[in-house]
């Protein structure tokens, strides 16, 4: 019996896993307090954050849940500038500071809010899934820039519980390779440091995700890993909207999942139908049992976010009518919202 054969409880097909949601830096870098990320209002402005970035709150703990998520990837993002500098990629000290202190933000929540589970590995996953008001938090990282090589950052992802790993985000690292927005006469892949990395991460039972990975880096790391299938939290599909940030149809077909993201640049629109239109060509080229969510909340700019999709409370039911009317089944949709999702970190979370 596979681990999602293990789920008792009657799921409703809208009910999701979001695999990437950037919360902990509500807190940390744009001064949010733990109530506001608790039930603080969706779409205001964030005005008093330290970065210039022009963005909005687009999920709190009680938008997930009136918006019918039931786990979402806790994500830690350690690379957004801040008032001192740590975060910011300059040192492993820095990185070091920041993962830390965002992980902490996921343990305070769930310490606070009753229902909020931090999940260890597959058991925990299924126990929380199996409680009707349980939302679960899956801890990633996303960066890994002013990281000085030392592989004991292992140890610290061990302890504080991260399940999933971007080693980049858009820019290049010296140590590891190259991140999404490298030019193609620039990429390089790899590094020999990255490649020992990630076949260590991926010995330790970490799931490697190639997000924000260049070409060459993805395919590096799918080269490498040998443990468990790589995932995409949080992309688009290049057939639909070619994009360095999309994943293109060569490394989609060897991934294990793939999250559809909610930004207008990377679906190649701004109505929920482009988002559909991802979806639907993932399902034509024969992937539908590997397409999940990766909404990307609270990492999307406000620019860029789609009417519609634009917070956890809405996007849901939004998204539902739109995969319905495109011809979408009921057991389609519960597979892409969370059974492909369920299937995949059941069996392959420690």
């Amino acid at each position: 019996m596979s681990s999602a054969d293990s789920i008792t409880r009657k799921l409703e097909p809208t009910e999701a896993v979001y695999l990437h949601d950037d919360l902990a830096q509500m807190h940390t870098v744009y001064k949010r307090t733990y109530e506001q990320l608790a039930s603080g209002a969706l779409d205001a402005t964030l005005l008093d954050g330290i970065t210039t970035r022009a963005t909005t709150v687009q999920s709190t703990v009680a938008g997930m849940r009136k918006g019918g998520v039931i786990a979402f990837g806790a994500n830690i993002y350690p690379l957004e500038p801040r008032a001192d500098n740590y975060g910011s990629g300059a040192d492993r000290r820095g990185l070091e500071f920041s993962i830390r202190e965002q992980s902490k933000v996921y343990d305070q929540l769930a310490a606070l809010n009753s229902g909020l589970r931090l999940i260890n590995g597959r058991d925990a996953l299924i126990s929380a899934i199996n409680q009707k008001d349980a939302l679960s938090m899956l801890k990633s990282v996303e960066g890994m820039d002013g990281w000085d090589g030392n592989p004991q950052i292992l140890d610290l992802f061990k302890q504080i519980g991260v399940l999933w790993l971007m080693p980049f985000w858009n820019t290049n690292n010296s140590i590891l390779g190259c991140g999404g927005n490298s030019k193609s006469e620039e990429d390089r892949g790899l590094t020999q440091n990255g490649r020992n990395f990630v076949r260590e991460a991926d010995d330790n039972g970490i799931i490697l995700d190639i997000s924000h990975a260049s070409r060459k880096s993805a395919q590096s790391i799918l080269d490498v890993v040998r443990n468990r299938p790589v995932i995409a939290s949080h992309a688009g599909y290049n057939e639909v909207t070619p994009h360095s940030r999309n994943i293109p149809q060569h490394i989609a077909k060897k991934i294990g999942l793939f999250g559809v993201i909610f930004h207008k640049v990377f679906a190649g629109g701004d109505k929920p139908e482009n988002v559909v239109t991802h979806i639907k060509k993932l399902f034509d080229d024969g992937m539908g049992d590997k397409v999940a969510l990766g909404p990307d909340f609270n990492g999307i700019t406000k620019s860029s976010l789609i009417p519609g999709l634009h917070n956890a409370a809405v996007a849901g039911g939004t998204l539902a009518k739109e995969m319905l009317k495109s011809g979408f089944t009921e057991k389609e949709i519960a597979n892409v919202y969370h059974g492909n999702a369920i299937r995949f970190l059941g069996e392959y979370l420690l």
